[in-house]
């Protein structure tokens, strides 16, 4: 079918979240979706918070707030039936269109346009390829056929309007799970149509990548928007694994993309999926990991506007003259808290300023000993954080629990060379966080180095989450945390942040701060503690406010992190070989064991044997042999 002159659409949109908000890039979707349909008519499945509802008002005609069943095809169904076929039968194109999918990168009109010079009965933006590897719910041909993107579709009147449409609805099977939406319709609908005569085309169709990978929408966005200027991009680019597809580039890249070559504003899909993804999840999908020039500055001449202050905790006397090094390092726009809970070392560290000519303002101001480095900033520091834009948060751990106790000063020294390793390194985090300005903390990776790689690696909450869990039930902080996903927390609690990031935290249970008495006293050596609790928790205030945390580590350091990597990987895979190796060794029994069993096997001497069994049981009993 044709289409002559202006076609009036329709369109039911599908819309679902947990917690009934509508981000902005549905928003932003909604407009461009109203410049090109009559009628829009927005399902919710589940609930929608009142504000969302007013943020779309402006963009839908009709509005269904449904049970959350049945998935998509509940809520396409439902939308069918409050239109009514009769009113449906009025438009020349019915569209369906769901949440999972940002945009459109390109408006939509671009695609509206071209269907409507096409001869055709249904068309999508794209379509999967066969698919020969994914064991889920098998067909008779022994792979899932390709088929089109299910999260828009577009029906023309030739088929809207007949009975095979009408009946394909009214016959479809319960929808109780996710298998059975992809089973019965999203795997099927093509196909249904096809054989009874129906013609559907896809606006973007790259053959060359189905042989690459089915599922081209996901793994090469940046390619369809290159080639074909396609709309949309799925939200699961920031969600999914992609450790079975591929390297892990794709998201990456696309991010970029879209942010050098594009008008799309990817706060979007920041805000988006900040909101809803697990930390480590996003971390890992994302690559949340930043790796800055040491030697030289990002920009010629970087923005020294920013207000900028260094909080130190100094408890150790020791570490002063290693401390006030580092803090030459600082661009003299830079202010300096230090903090102590000794008024000798207060007077040693304004000593240890003028000896290595320390030019940044600085303060020592005196605490109590109560709280650690977790008070120093949350007390001590509290009543000048907000005063600066970016904060440097550290303290001098020396972590002499460690065997050998060079393992800890390695920790600590890589922590001060990716924070303060040099002026230009300084000036280039600071720079980042005004490239990105989601970006709400930044701190080095974990200590992953190879003497303790098999120790934490999986172990990174070590006996604190339930203490995190806490700390963010107490402040009803809502975001994704599990004890099977790893925190991406600042270990060792040193790192850069806004202030805004954590103002919540600052804020305190009772609105009114912390103070030291909400603090274990000392000697404090146990572990799960508060103050672990918090050291985990920093980064979940930084998402319930919106922002996402990196890794950030300096050019140097990063040829040491990947060796520290492959090299730990390569002896914990080894040491585990060795140990499932013993395991399935068989023992030897003793000479005395393979006598008496001789005796046992053999008919003339089994009852001897069986009676000098019982004795040999008996002196050697079971619990004491290997």
């Amino acid at each position: 079918m044709l289409l002559i002159g202006r076609p009036r659409r329709a369109a039911i949109y599908f819309f679902y979240d947990k917690d009934g908000v509508v981000d902005n890039y549905i928003s932003y979707q909604l407009s461009d979706l109203r410049r090109n349909v009559d009628y829009l008519l927005f399902v919710v499945n589940g609930r929608l918070t009142r504000q969302s509802r007013e943020n779309i008002n402006s963009y839908v005609d009709d509005l269904i707030i449904r049970e959350n069943v049945e998935f998509d095809v509940g809520a396409y169904k439902a939308g069918i039936k409050f239109i009514g076929w009769d009113n449906l039968h009025k438009y020349d194109e019915f569209v369906m269109m769901n949440y999972t999918c940002f945009g459109p990168v390109y408006p939509f009109k671009e695609a509206f346009d071209w269907a409507a010079s096409e001869d055709l009965d249904f068309w999508s933006l794209i379509k999967y390829g066969d698919n020969y590897y994914t064991d889920f719910k098998k067909t008779e041909h022994g792979y899932i056929l390709g088929y089109i993107q299910s999260s828009f579709i577009v029906v023309r009147a030739s088929l809207l309007r007949s009975l095979e449409f009408r009946q394909f609805w009214e016959h479809l099977p319960p929808i109780n799970a996710y298998e059975d939406s992809a089973t019965h319709y999203e795997r099927l609908f093509v196909q249904r149509f096809i054989n009874k005569g129906f013609k559907q085309l896809v606006y973007i169709n790259p053959d060359y990548l189905h042989d690459v990978q089915e599922y081209s929408l996901m793994s090469y966005s940046k390619d369809l928007f290159n080639k074909f200027r396609c709309p949309v991009f799925k939200w699961s680019n920031f969600s999914t694994q992609y450790k079975f597809d591929t390297f892990g580039e794709h998201s990456f890249e696309l991010l970029e993309f879209l942010k050098t070559q594009t008008d799309y504003d990817t706060d979007l899909v920041w805000q988006s999926i900040i909101r809803k993804d697990n930390l480590f999840d996003m971390h890992f999908q994302n690559h949340l990991n930043r790796i800055l020039p040491k030697d030289y500055s990002i920009l010629d001449k970087p923005d020294r506007a920013r207000k900028v202050l260094l909080v130190m905790h100094i408890y150790y006397q020791d570490q002063i003259p290693i401390i006030l090094k580092y803090c030459t390092h600082l661009p003299e726009y830079v202010d300096v808290l230090f903090t102590t809970a000794d008024n000798a070392k207060k007077q040693i560290i304004a000593q240890f300023a003028v000896k290595v000519g320390l030019l940044n303002r600085y303060e020592v101001k005196l605490i109590e000993n109560r709280g650690r480095d977790v008070s120093s900033i949350l007390v001590g520091a509290a009543d000048r954080v907000f005063d600066y834009d970016i904060v440097f948060a550290m303290h001098d751990k020396k972590s002499e629990h460690y065997e050998p106790y060079s393992i800890g000063l390695s920790w600590q020294h890589k922590n001060f060379e990716n924070l303060l390793g040099s002026r230009e390194y300084i000036e280039n985090i600071i720079t980042l966080f005004d490239e990105e300005p989601r970006m709400g903390m930044a701190f080095p990776p974990p200590p992953y180095g190879i003497q303790i790689f098999e120790k934490l690696i999986g172990a990174e909450w070590t006996t604190a989450f339930n203490a995190t869990a806490k700390v963010l039930m107490d402040f009803k902080i809502k975001v994704s945390y599990s004890v099977d996903k790893q925190p991406i927390a600042p270990l060792g609690t040193e790192f850069v942040f806004r202030p805004l990031a954590l103002k919540k935290l600052f804020a305190g249970q009772n609105g009114n701060g912390w103070s030291y008495e909400d603090f274990p006293k000392e000697p404090n050596h146990a572990d799960g503690t508060l103050l672990h609790g918090i050291e985990r928790a920093y980064t979940y205030f930084a998402q319930d406010a919106g922002y996402y945390p990196v890794w950030v580590i300096n050019d140097h350091w990063a040829a040491i992190e990947l060796d520290n990597y492959y090299q730990g990987w390569r002896l914990a895979k080894w040491r585990n070989w060795q140990l499932k190796q013993k395991q399935n060794k068989p023992v030897k029994p003793s000479h005395a064991k393979r006598f008496l069993q001789k005796l046992i096997n053999t008919r003339a001497t089994h009852w001897i044997g069986m009676t000098l069994w019982g004795l040999y049981r008996t002196i050697f009993p079971k619990s004491r042999r290997k």
